[in-house]
């Protein structure tokens, strides 16, 4: 029971988590209403740039 309990209290917490929209989903989404698609697209690439190199 104890290696059940601790399978599902991080999955408690991660799920809620993930499905929350970030702070880089809401930028990209008010630079693609604000200005153009292309924009938006140069705003992903620097976010995902950032995270490989952070990784």
């Amino acid at each position: 029971m104890t290696s059940m309990v601790s399978l599902v209290s991080p999955a408690m917490v991660g799920v809620p988590t993930a499905l929350v929209p970030g702070l880089t989903f809401l930028m990209v989404g008010q630079i693609v209403m604000d200005r153009s698609r292309g924009d938006a697209m140069v705003a992903v690439l620097g976010i995902m740039t950032s995270r490989i190199l952070w990784s």
